[in-house]
Formats: structure tokens, C-alpha cells, sequence
């Protein structure tokens, strides 16, 4: 048999400090602490790729990897997004990836569900990205409902009991609308790292999407769950000034492709957050 081991964009020698993979590590770490896409945002998108993308470490062990028979990876690489490596046959991960995907709580205002800035856009006739006023405004009437649902309670565990109004696929269509309120990454390959944190720090409307899809899909597991009164992940608070907010936490997915063959998780702790 033949093995080998993937390295991450931002793997590190830790006794010398290389980074022998990606150029651009710390351009990629805040992408995706942005939560958008590395490859399509640093890597290549379109006509426009990165300057280092032919000489790149990261790509450079994609084909000897494609046909070993034993890949390596670290269970943290099960969050993102999939590279071209053989993973057709037995996955074994180990039980501490379960807890690296658990998202710390951050705090959500009410104010959020109340911008009209917020629009959702979708593809005319010819192809081009406009306005979507049906399901701008469908949004905007779902985050009235929710707005007005949690303003109702009382500060603690967001209940099942109180969110009972909301179907589940209801749920699933809101998350839905709320991807398409960005239209496109505003970060793209070869943009100077000035010019890069620029663009992020403006797209403040990047920010505001996925702390409410992490809101949303908090509630769908609330939702789906069997007989769960209350949630872990949502917690209605009160601030310093007395403004109404949501403490918002949850898990992240694991992307889609890495679990195409049969997976095995070894579990030596036998802990009730893997069932």
C-alpha cells in the first residue's frame, strides 16, 4: 500500500516556522474567518489566479495523493472544503473533531433582523444578478416573525415550545434566502493584503449573513430534534443597555465529499456530544 499526508493551506513547521504549502497563510486565515471560500477568493477564480498558484505546495501534492492508497489528513480539514485526494474507500477520523466544529456563542442583536439593506438576489432571463423583491420581501417578513417571537420571551434557553410557530421547512427556506443576500466574495485572487482587509472589514453584510444562517440553523436543530424542550446553542439576553440579544453558538458542517466511502470514527472517550 502506498500513504502519504495532506497539508492544509496553513500547515506549519513547527520547529523551523515554514509554511511550505501556501504563500499567502495569513490572506487565507482571514478569509476564512470570513467564512468565504479560500480557493474561489485566493486561489483561482476565473480568468484570475494567484501568482504563486503553479509553484504552490498546497497543489503541488494533489497528484501523488490522488492515487495513494492511504491518505492522511487532520480531522480539522473535515470543515472545509474538500481537495482532490483519493477518499473513496475508508474514512477514520478520531473523536476530536467534534468538538474542534463547535462554534463559541456570539452575541446577536435584534437589529439585525430590522436592515433594510438586506436584499436578496437572484438571476434574470440573462443571466445577471438583480434584486429579488418576492423574496426580499418574504425575508424581511420572516425576520419580523422571528424578531417578534424572541422580543416575547423571557431571557434563557430559546424553547422549542416558543419557536413552535416556525415550521421546519420554513426554517430551511429562510437559510436559503439568506446565502442569496450576497451576491458575490468580495475578496479575489491576487488582491494585495491591504486591499484585502479592506474589503473585509466592509463587508459588514458578509458578517451579518452567517451570524444569522448560524442563528437559523441553530433553530432547525431545535426544530428536528426528538423531544429536546430547549437550546444550548440559543440564548435570549439582555445587554448592558438594555437591548434585547440572542447568544448564538452551534457547530460547524462538515463539508460535503469526505464522507463518499465508509466512515469509522474511533471514540476513546465515550462522549454523549459524538451520538
Amino acid at each position: 500500500l502506498s500513504a502519504a499526508a495532506f497539508r492544509g493551506r496553513l500547515y506549519e513547521v513547527k520547529e523551523t516556522g515554514e509554511r511550505p504549502m501556501c504563500k499567502r497563510a495569513g490572506s487565507v486565515q482571514k478569509c476564512i474567518d470570513a467564512g468565504l471560500p479560500v480557493a474561489q477568493s485566493m486561489c483561482k477564480s476565473g480568468s484570475v489566479e494567484c501568482k504563486f498558484r503553479w509553484r504552490c505546495g498546497y497543489y503541488a501534492q494533489m497528484d501523488a495523493l490522488s492515487i495513494c492508497d492511504v491518505v492522511v489528513a487532520p480531522h480539522a480539514s473535515l470543515f472545509h472544503e474538500k481537495p482532490s485526494i483519493n477518499s473513496q474507500g475508508m474514512l477514520i477520523i478520531d473523536e476530536q473533531f467534534a468538538f474542534d466544529g463547535v462554534r463559541k456563542r456570539r452575541p446577536m442583536p435584534m437589529s439585525i433582523f430590522g436592515r433594510d439593506a438586506d436584499k436578496v438576489y437572484s438571476k434574470d432571463a440573462s443571466g445577471q444578478m438583480v434584486v429579488d423583491v418576492e423574496k426580499t420581501n418574504k425575508l424581511r417578513r420572516y425576520h419580523g416573525e422571528i424578531a417578534a417571537a424572541i422580543n416575547g420571551c423571557p431571557d434563557g434557553n430559546l424553547s422549542a415550545h416558543t419557536m413552535r410557530m416556525f415550521r421546519i421547512e420554513d426554517v430551511a427556506e429562510v437559510i436559503g434566502l439568506e446565502w442569496q443576500t450576497v451576491v458575490r466574495s468580495p475578496v479575489y485572487p491576487g488582491m494585495s493584503r491591504k486591499k484585502l482587509i479592506k474589503a473585509l472589514a466592509s463587508a459588514a453584510s458578509i458578517n451579518r449573513m452567517r451570524l444569522r444562517v448560524t442563528f437559523w440553523k441553530a433553530l432547525l436543530v431545535l426544530l428536528n430534534s426528538d423531544g429536546k424542550k430547549k437550546s444550548g446553542w440559543l440564548i435570549r439576553d439582555t445587554d448592558e443597555e438594555g437591548h434585547v440579544i440572542v447568544q448564538v453558538g452551534g457547530r460547524a458542517n462538515i463539508k460535503k465529499g469526505w464522507f463518499d466511502g465508509f466512515a469509522v470514527c474511533l471514540d476513546a472517550t465515550s462522549s454523549p456530544e459524538l451520538t
